[in-house]
């Protein structure tokens, strides 16, 4: 044992006190290191949130009814762990929950939204064509051009329409026949002295940048005019039309995410990729570009996929567009081929069945309080952040507190799996990442 006092000389009874001291402060230093390490490469999240109003972390449990007879939470994490240990806490004169299973699945919130009947159909500005028929989408309805003297008098050739099936046509709904020759519909798209525009209620908007109309078209939707076009309409220069929803954005060292007409800024790389994004999907952007919007608050890992978003469902060979609170299947190649512009982030859709994981127990303490706890490594591989936990209950429970605590099991491969993300961690935040 290090002795570091050799020169100095107690009296028995203090050499013992001493060397007892000594020994204390070294199993107190193993402890705390073995505690440290623990904590380090074997760690925990604990998620809480008092339904009574008042949020008991930083990272609350999310909760919602999802019908009359069963609860919803939500937990989200970057990490896949080994063990969760649940609980939750009910109001006084509550219905026994003991032996209430609790369902968990793991997947992207976003992802789960319910789907819409209606699948995703073609947007404004599309021109479409099918056998001998043309098309524009106006106004979230698909008009027919009344003929080819029509389609040749506005300035249209065939290449500026894009193929499509009777089926995908059918998708939108119906609306009247294009049928003048000297008035443009609504969403019609131009390029004129480099710049695309957009049509809406006769004034023109245009696009901020031409990577932001590719965000949406090909260039071949856009019909090509002169300058003397523009006489014959209002410019709207002061609202330009920036990126689709959903479009990754970089300038400077930040990383955005277009929401409607807002850029929010990722909080950090890990929740980037914990959403399921590529760095390669990234657009570089310009002062003017990224000027164009207001700044929202940072996206956290809480946060679920906006508006705009699609998904690939890998074991279904489906894909989605998340609109609103929901999700519309997109169907058929030539819709695809316009959404698949914004990187489809991958999901299954077994990651929408719920797993039976434990049923509740009742506990002593605290009072009204049930918990279980679930070995969860089996879900470790599915893709997405949020763990989801589903209980059956009668119609008026009432619910005061929930609570999740996400941890490892200690071996071999969740000590290698640590390791690995201090290693991206410490990659990312020292310049040798992911990013280009």
């Amino acid at each position: 044992m290090l002795d570091f006092t050799k020169n100095i000389k107690l009296e028995p009874a203090w050499q013992k006190i001493y060397l007892v001291g000594r020994i204390l402060v070294y199993i107190i230093f193993i402890f705390s290191a073995i505690f440290f390490l623990n904590r380090t490469l074997f760690p925990s999240l604990d998620f809480s949130i008092n339904l009574n109003g008042q949020r008991v972390k930083e990272n609350p449990l999310g909760y919602e009814n999802t019908s009359s007879d069963e609860s919803l939470f939500s937990a989200y994490t970057k990490e896949n762990f080994s063990i969760i240990d649940f609980q939750i806490i009910t109001k006084k004169n509550q219905s026994d929950l003991s032996q209430k299973q609790i369902a968990i699945r793991k997947t992207y919130s976003a992802f789960s939204y319910p789907e819409d009947e209606s699948p995703a159909s073609f947007p404004n500005g599309s021109l479409l064509k099918n056998s001998k028929n043309f098309f524009l989408v106006s106004d979230g309805k698909i008009r027919k051009f009344a003929g080819a003297k029509i389609i040749s008098a506005l300035g249209y050739t065939e290449e500026n329409f894009q193929d499509a099936t009777t089926e995908e046509i059918e998708y939108s709904e119906k609306g009247e026949d294009i049928i003048s020759a000297e008035k443009y519909p609504s969403d019609s798209l131009f390029l004129i002295d480099n710049t695309y525009y957009k049509l809406s209620s006769d004034i023109l908007h245009p696009f901020v940048s031409e990577k932001a109309f590719l965000s949406y078209f090909e260039k071949s939707q856009a019909l090509t005019k002169d300058e003397e076009f523009l006489k014959k309409y209002t410019v709207n220069q002061d609202n330009p039309i920036g990126f689709a929803n959903g479009t990754l954005l970089s300038f400077d060292i930040g990383v955005f995410l277009v929401i409607d007409e807002k850029v929010v800024p990722f909080n950090n790389p890990e929740t980037f990729l914990a959403l399921g994004y590529n760095w390669e999907d990234i657009i570089p952007a310009n002062e003017e570009e990224i000027g164009l919007y207001q700044r929202d608050k940072v996206f956290s890992i809480s946060r679920p996929h906006p508006s705009g978003t699609v998904f690939f469902a890998q074991d279904s060979n489906k894909y989605y567009l998340i609109f609103g609170q929901s999700k519309k299947e997109i169907r058929g190649e030539n819709i695809l081929k316009i959404y698949s512009k914004r990187k489809p982030i991958i999901a299954q859709e077994k990651s929408l069945e719920f797993q039976t994981a434990c049923a509740l127990q009742k506990k002593l303490w605290p009072f009204n309080s049930y918990g279980c706890k679930s070995f969860i490594e089996n879900l470790g591989q599915a893709p997405g952040k949020d763990y989801q936990f589903k209980i059956q209950s009668s119609p008026d429970l009432e619910i005061s507190a929930t609570r999740a605590v996400f941890s490892k099991k200690i071996n071999w491969l969740n000590l290698r799996d640590t390791l690995s993300i201090i290693k991206q961690r410490f990659l990312t935040n020292y310049g040798y990442g992911t990013t280009n």
